[in-house]
């Protein structure tokens, strides 16, 4: 349980001007139960409190692309307020550590359509050969592209990158549908 910070209003982008001082936030199970000023709260039997005077208390933060490979980023994103990540692979990046744990809430991005050495997809077998990238990147044919589709999306890609040198085919949507999108 949270006791005592001010909890900042987001509604209206931030513009509400409704903060709540000397809030009560109850976390139950990793989620918020419930939340209110100190006198309208009730504290359960034997909660653990931080005391939060003199803090605010704001919802996590998102990094809409970043990298998350190790340990040491998922800590430093969680110490600055960062809950969730649209996690990218890429050679400045690295790979995408799925095995982090605590850590934030991991939304990973993958490209379709054209070879890529750094897709979620690269380290299977049924895949290395044909998403190797050699000087430049290649397009895949819409049936392969297809298949990545729902390849990727079993792996847990829930954001895509549509580069863009993409030809006709593929933008303008003139792909099989995938077999299935979870």
């Amino acid at each position: 349980m949270l006791a005592g910070g001010t909890l900042v209003d987001v509604t209206n982008w931030g513009q509400s001007a409704r903060d709540l001082a000397n809030a009560v936030v109850i976390v139950r199970d990793g989620r918020i139960t419930d939340v209110g000023s100190a006198g309208a709260v009730s504290i359960p039997k034997g909660a653990r409190v931080i005391d939060c005077t003199g803090k605010f208390l704001i919802p996590g933060l998102i990094d809409g692309f970043a990298g998350m490979n190790s340990q040491g980023q998922a800590n430093a994103n969680l110490y600055m307020g960062v809950t969730t990540v649209v996690a990218s692979a890429d050679d400045r990046r690295g790979f995408i550590d799925f095995a982090a744990s605590p850590s934030p809430h991991l939304y990973p991005i993958d490209s379709i359509g054209i070879t890529d050495d750094w897709s979620l997809l690269a380290r299977r077998p049924e895949w290395a050969a044909k998403l190797k990238q050699g000087a430049h990147s290649a397009e895949l044919s819409p049936e392969d592209t297809a298949r990545q589709l729902s390849d990727t999306a079993r792996l847990g890609t829930r954001v895509l990158w549509l580069g863009h040198n993409l030809t006709r085919p593929i933008r303008n949507g003139s792909l099989p549908a995938p077999t299935r999108w979870e």
